[in-house]
Formats: structure tokens, C-alpha cells, sequence
């Protein structure tokens, strides 16, 4: 490989193998116009011997790894620094975050062996519904109805919210999007929201845009004005949804402009995998993985609509098409109502152990056997084996077949006090391990 051929081509060629099952093939037959194509100006012939180590070589061999590994350990590092115990002002929280992960884990092997699905804590909305209505969009987010502008009154309410999230929720908010299932750039202010965000947090949400040939030049100025450090760990990922598209990009944007930038690869003939969820919802058979996209555990507020909502990652069904649970939404008119709405959704939902009016019963991805004094409970791939005394067993046969609270389960079972929360201790486990669930009962009235 010749010294000409930095990381910023590197990254490009990996991007049109992964993109383009073709390229290789294309740029054989062509390798002039196929560099011109792309945007690369090194030789072409050498770009080509590139490309084939990239497409052909493994681990230490591999160019592109040996590259893209110190930034990938980089950024890893930093989120599992950003989601720690430590980030966190209020524990149930991330408890309830690690919850959900077990459980998706147990609910899927895909999920289990990715090594980049976390869960964060608060997500931001900055309009209503979005623009692009892209055919595989697993949140089958609704047409764009409202934005929230960045006025005088709205930037206020804007900082006093990201307070008060900071306050309840603790730095690890910061971690969150001001996206999630919207197109960031749909908001013509949205610099001057996430401006306000990194004066807050310390770092810049990452932006994921399908957007950035409607103006290249407000792309190239985010860019400009996004620090480097920040850049460096992900702030910027550019979605594409055709390879027209993909080839178009390339050719607005050098290799050096995209270097610390993602392309995320949406076109169908990518080597990426549409979630069987939202839009793709029930089309295992076009080859969709039946997985949840959501990555949050938690709060979604939505500027625009001034509703803030828990919710967590759950396996699509027809009850729940996009992958996700929303248990209850509420609205506020400002900063007061927001902070109450915030203090009632965390009180009520936030799980850091399941309590004795919850409703109890097995995820429905899990496989429930008892025989004897033994219970096997078997996931996607993995499985608990419980052992324990006649009362254990009972309770766990009787969550199989219907939804109970220890409370009922007690009732029924006439346990005593200190057996009752024995029990309730030894399913708080198995609740943790994410092979049981629970719904919350409100203890108090709503808000």
C-alpha cells in the first residue's frame, strides 16, 4: 500500500465494499472512473490494490482496522465511561437501563453479540414527525407537522428542560440525542439547540442526517464548527438510502471532508440488515432482522409537542410494530409542569427492583419449563436453570400461565411477610437477568 493512501481513502473504500456489493468488480473493470467517482485523486491502479486488501485481509492485515481500531476503542471507552453508575444522579435509572439490556439480550442473539447496543437514558425531539419518510424507517416516524424554533421564549424553555434533566437524570443525559425519530435538520435551528446542549453536557449529541445534499454548504459549516475531539468520537453520521444516492455523496464530499464521519448505509443492497420493525414490520422473509432499533431506556422529550415519555426497547409485535414500549406520555406547558411530569414518570416507571404491586409475568421471548423442584427458563440462545423450595416453584408455574403481583401471588399463597419478600427478592433477580417482567402500578394518583 503506498504511503499516498491515508485513512480518510481507506475509510472510503471500506465504505463502497460494505455499501456496494459491486464496487470491487467495478473498479477492476475501471479503475480511473470508478476513483473519479468516489472523489479519490490518489492512483488508481493503487487504489485498487487497496480496495483488495480491505475486501481480502482480516484483523492485523487489514488496513482499514488497523486504522479505525484506536478510534473505535476510543469511543467505546468513552460511552461506557459516559453510561456508568457513576453518571447517573438517579439509580433506578441505570438499573433500569442495564434491565432492558439483559432482556434484550436474552430476547435476541443479535442483540446479545452487537457490540454497539446501549440504552440511554433521556432522548430529544426538536419537531414533530419528519420529513424524509424513508420506506425502511423502523420508528414509522409520522409526516413532519411542527418545529421548534429556536426563539427568544423557546431557547429559554430549552435550557431550563436541559436542566432539569441534568439535575434528575445526572451527566449520563448527555449521552442522549436531539433526534431520535426525527430528521435533526428538519429544524433550521438545530445548531443553536445542540449548541446550547454541548454548553451544558460537554459534548455534542451525535446527528444522524439524511439531509446533507439538500445543502452541502450548511453540512461543511456544521462540520467546521463541530470541535474536533467531538468529531473524532462519532458527532456526525450521514445516512444514505440508495446507492445513487451513496455515489452522490461521494462526489460532494472529499474523502478528508467525511473522514471522521460515518456513512450509514440504509440502500438495500448494503451489507446492513433493515430491523423487522415500523415500516419493515413483519417482512422477516425479506430477509429483516426481527429486532428492536430503540436505544433508549427512559425519557423522550419532544420539544415540539411538549410531551415527555418513558420508554424502553421492546421486541416488535403487533402491539408494539416499532420496537418500542411507551408506557405513558405527558404533556407540560413549561418549565414548572416539566420538572413535576419528569419527578412522576421517574417515580413511577424507573425500576431499580420490582416491588410487590407490580404485575409480574415472563417475557414472551422466553420459554418457561418446571418439573420438580426445578424451573429452566430459555431465551434466544441461552437459558437459567432454578432450582428452589415448593413455594419458589409454585410461584414461578403460576407467573407462567398469568399476569400476577406478589401482592396476589402472596393473597393467594397466604405467605407470611418475611417469606413473601424472600420470593419477591429470588424473582428480583430473575426480573434483572431479563427473563421476567414487570408493569408498574401507579401508588399515587396521576399528575
Amino acid at each position: 500500500m503506498s504511503e499516498s493512501i491515508g485513512y480518510p481513502v481507506i475509510k472510503r473504500l471500506y465504505e463502497c465494499l460494505y455499501t456496494d456489493p459491486d464496487f470491487f468488480n467495478k473498479l477492476s473493470e475501471d479503475p480511473l472512473s470508478m476513483s473519479e467517482k468516489t472523489g479519490i485523486k490518489e492512483d488508481p491502479e493503487e487504489v485498487l490494490r487497496t480496495a483488495e486488501r480491505i475486501k481480502d485481509t482480516k484483523g492485523e492485515e487489514n488496513p482499514y482496522y488497523v486504522l479505525y481500531r484506536e478510534r473505535l476503542e476510543t469511543v467505546n471507552r468513552e460511552l461506557m465511561e459516559g453510561l456508568s453508575e457513576s453518571q447517573y444522579e438517579d439509580r433506578r435509572l441505570y438499573v433500569h437501563g442495564r434491565t432492558t439490556s439483559s432482556r434484550m439480550a436474552v430476547s435476541t442473539a443479535r442483540i446479545r453479540l452487537h457490540p454497539n447496543i446501549r440504552y440511554y437514558p433521556v432522548m430529544f425531539e426538536l419537531t414533530e414527525g419528519c420529513s424524509q419518510n424513508c420506506p425502511f424507517c423502523a420508528l414509522d416516524t409520522k409526516p413532519l407537522s411542527k418545529i421548534f424554533l429556536y426563539t427568544k421564549e423557546n431557547s429559554v424553555l430549552w435550557r431550563e428542560i436541559l436542566g432539569i434533566i441534568k439535575k434528575a437524570v445526572g451527566p449520563a443525559a448527555g449521552m442522549g440525542v436531539c433526534y431520535f425519530a426525527t430528521e435533526p435538520l428538519d429544524n433550521p435551528d438545530y445548531e443553536h439547540f445542540i449548541s446550547d446542549f454541548r454548553e451544558l453536557f460537554g459534548r455534542q449529541p451525535q446527528t444522524t442526517t439524511a439531509l446533507c445534499l439538500k445543502d452541502p454548504d450548511r453540512i461543511r459549516r456544521f462540520i467546521s464548527g463541530t470541535d474536533k475531539e467531538d468529531m473524532f468520537r462519532g458527532a456526525v453520521r450521514i445516512s444514505v438510502r440508495s446507492l445513487e444516492e451513496f455515489y452522490r455523496v461521494l462526489s460532494e464530499y472529499t474523502p478528508e471532508e467525511l473522514a471522521d464521519i460515518e456513512i450509514v448505509p440504509n440502500n438495500p443492497e448494503s451489507a446492513s440488515v433493515y430491523s423487522a420493525s415500523g415500516r419493515k414490520f413483519g417482512k422477516t422473509q425479506e430477509g429483516c432482522a426481527d429486532y428492536s432499533i430503540t436505544c433508549i431506556c427512559g425519557l423522550k422529550v419532544n420539544m415540539a409537542s411538549k410531551t415527555v415519555a418513558f420508554e424502553e426497547a421492546e421486541m416488535p409485535d403487533e402491539e408494539h410494530p416499532t420496537g418500542e414500549r411507551i408506557y405513558e406520555t405527558v404533556s407540560f406547558e413549561d418549565a414548572a409542569s416539566f420538572k413535576k411530569a419528569v419527578e412522576y414518570l421517574l417515580d413511577i416507571y424507573a425500576r431499580d427492583a420490582i416491588r410487590d404491586s407490580d404485575l409480574l409475568f415472563f417475557d414472551r421471548c422466553v420459554d418457561v419449563t418446571v418439573t420438580g423442584n426445578e424451573a429452566v427458563l430459555e431465551g434466544d440462545a441461552v437459558r437459567l436453570l432454578m432450582t428452589g423450595n415448593y413455594q419458589f416453584i409454585d410461584v414461578l408455574r403460576m407467573l407462567k400461565e398469568e399476569k400476577l403481583s406478589m401482592d396476589m401471588i402472596s393473597e393467594r399463597l397466604g405467605l407470611s411477610e418475611f417469606v413473601k419478600n424472600s420470593l419477591l427478592d429470588k424473582l428480583d433477580r430473575i426480573y434483572k437477568k431479563g427473563y421476567l417482567r414487570c408493569i408498574p402500578q401507579r401508588s399515587f394518583d396521576r399528575i
